[in-house]
């Protein structure tokens, strides 16, 4: 028996619905907005391991005690930027996630380098304009492997990141898994006023990058 064109159509649909909106940058904590662009290599019900294609990042680093001091003065600058603070005074899309990079904490009395940053949407990837704050830059990242540990919640705080990060080292060391120990990456996927299907994300970078095929 032959299969009628409205099957067809409906099972192509099927199958353009069900493909992982990751592998296209867009996971459902986007919601909709431009996202880096990432592939899934692997996953567990402890973090995901993912490839990340190089991108253009717009960014800032805040010298200061605490990530939780960091991470709103970064955003204020960027969105700055974003909202016509650029040579040619565009305003340009917000972008998911803000990441925020930084190295494990060296003390409650240390100050460290905290680098905020947004993801340039699609359209500004290739000629972005230049920051107008000389305290803003662009910034090219290269394409990396990452180990990511994803949870959800409303405050984001330092010792709430450095359990994260704890957590995932753990995870990772008990796999025989190498990694990067001096730096991480905090993503952060929503707006304050976001009360439902919040989404947090630490990163830590793979090691094991020259045993991987990059397929980007």
């Amino acid at each position: 028996m032959g299969v009628s064109k409205a099957t067809w159509v409906w099972l192509l649909l099927a199958m353009l619905n069900g493909l992982d909106s990751r592998v296209a940058g867009k996971p459902w904590y986007c919601h909709g907005l431009d996202c880096p662009y990432f592939s899934v290599l692997d996953s567990n019900d402890r973090y995901e391991t993912r490839r990340y294609r190089h991108g253009s990042w717009v960014s800032t680093t805040i010298e200061t005690y605490l990530f939780a001091v960091a991470g709103p003065i970064g955003f204020r600058r960027l969105f700055r930027y974003i909202d016509e603070g650029n040579e040619l005074g565009l305003k340009i899309p917000m972008t998911s996630p803000v990441t925020i990079e930084t190295a494990p904490s060296c003390g409650p009395f240390c100050k460290q380098n905290y680098t905020v940053s947004f993801y340039l949407p699609k359209e500004f990837q290739d000629n972005p304009p230049k920051p107008t704050d000389p305290n803003v830059h662009i910034q090219t990242k290269k394409a990396a492997t990452v180990f990511v540990r994803s949870t959800g919640g409303y405050r984001m705080d330092d010792m709430s990141v450095a359990n994260m990060v704890n957590t995932l080292a753990q995870d990772l060391d008990a796999d025989g898994k190498s990694y990067d120990a001096e730096m991480f990456v905090f993503a952060g996927y929503d707006p304050p006023f976001r009360l439902k299907g919040r989404h947090n994300e630490v990163w830590l970078r793979s090691l094991q990058e020259e045993a991987l095929v990059d397929a980007f």
